[in-house]
């Protein structure tokens, strides 16, 4: 005996399963599809990936006026404490999902920076700068990350600067470019939420194989990976930018790009240098100096936090610090030193003097609401110093290193 009934409805249920089970995985991975970015902050430019099209290099050469590169979870806010890397050859994977809106949007009514071209450049450099490391300017040694084309690029911070291939088209009345300095390479995936970031360091003594998170933080909404080498907090060659100039320099060795460059903004963001000796070609600090007056500035910095706050008896590492202040200054200013700056190691030295002979030492202030700022002990040689130091300009609100680009990567 038949029953039409159930088996009328048992093959509607198979078809419709057969439909679902079509449907379904297309909807789902719409559901789990997620925004993602990759933000790139530093000295860093990016190439093709000279062995995948499908894929781009960001490219940074390692310098004593930079930290080495963090690569984390989260925002570039997020940076430091982070675990560094070496240089070396690396990658960032993670499966991307087709772009739904591979343009980005629509440009604000404000100028966007853009990164500064390396338009010219060799092919043939570029594979050697990203695969040849041992043989390809060995001394000049480089972080080289790739990572997957996005879906489009923005520019999330910039610099007034000027770059150009023409020496004629810097220095005194030329026009300044609003140059990128922070991009953000934006792409969509699909339920996985992490990255492989795997690579070893050039001279073999780190392999990294790790899993980040794509990570939100409050000063970025949307679920990133960062990759940041910033400068140290010291002061800086503020006329110059001796850091942004310094890491110009070396991306135009690296690529043999013959670009020309100047940072012409002051941190004050108003007032303009163009003093020719803060051209990329006649700019040549003495690194001797260079480190002698980091150094001393360092030294300032942790006496003067110790006279405002002094605890416990005045250790040898203050004197030493002391020590070490005069002694550069007068390394680095062997005929004479500025007035104003011998008045202040003589007074602070007599501090010290005065705070070594104590028998009892002296305890740290208490903290009143309202209480005047720290005294100022170093002002007249820290900007002495500060000027022949180059240091984060960046720190000071002033220029910043630029991203160049080999076109056509980002259009």
């Amino acid at each position: 005996m038949s029953y039409p009934g159930p088996r009328l409805s048992s093959c509607l249920f198979l078809l419709l399963a057969t439909i679902m089970g079509a449907l379904l995985p297309r909807d789902a991975a719409a559901q789990h599809r997620r925004d993602v970015d990759v933000i790139v902050a530093g000295p860093w430019s990016f190439v093709p990936d000279p062995l995948d099209s499908s894929r781009v290099v960001v490219v940074g050469a390692a310098a004593m006026h930079h930290n080495p590169p963090e690569v984390y979870g989260g925002d570039v806010e997020s940076y430091s404490g982070k675990p560094v890397i070496l240089p070396g050859k690396y990658t960032l994977d993670f499966p991307v999902a087709p772009c739904r809106n591979p343009q980005p949007p629509p440009a604000p009514a404000t100028p966007n920076p853009v990164p500064y071209s390396l338009d010219n450049v060799d092919p043939g450099i570029v594979k050697a700068v990203v695969e040849d490391h041992d043989g390809y300017l060995r001394d000049l040694t480089r972080y080289t990350i790739s990572l997957p084309k996005p879906c489009y690029y923005s520019s999330r911070k910039g610099s007034h600067s000027e770059v150009s291939r023409n020496l004629s088209d810097i220095g005194p009345n030329k026009p300044d470019q609003y140059l990128s300095t922070e991009m953000v390479l934006h792409y969509q995936i699909e339920m996985r939420e992490r990255a492989d970031f795997v690579g070893a360091s050039d001279d073999g003594s780190i392999h990294y194989n790790d899993a980040l998170r794509f990570l939100k933080d409050k000063s970025w909404p949307t679920p990133s990976i960062s990759i940041v080498m910033a400068s140290e907090p010291r002061s800086s060659d503020l006329e110059c930018d001796g850091v942004s100039l310094m890491s110009f320099m070396q991306i135009n060795k690296l690529f043999s790009a013959g670009l020309h460059a100047q940072f012409p903004m002051l941190p004050d963001q108003k007032t303009y240098s163009r003093n020719p000796k803060c051209v990329s070609d006649n700019y040549n600090p003495d690194h001797q100096v260079i480190d002698l007056a980091r150094q001393a500035l360092i030294a300032a910095a942790e006496l003067e936090a110790y006279l405002n706050e002094p605890v416990g008896v005045l250790g040898v590492s203050a004197k030493a610090n002391m020590d070490l202040i005069e002694k550069n200054l007068h390394t680095i200013f062997p005929d004479k030193l500025d007035e104003n700056v011998s008045r202040e190691l003589q007074a602070v030295h007599g501090i010290v003097f005065a705070e070594t002979k104590a028998e009892a030492p002296r305890k740290a202030k208490a903290s009143k609401s309202g209480e005047a700022s720290p005294t100022q002990y170093f002002p007249f040689t820290r900007q002495v110093l500060g000027e022949r130091s180059p240091g984060s300009g960046d720190c000071n609100t002033g220029q910043h290193s630029v991203n160049g680009v080999v076109n056509p990567i980002i259009q």
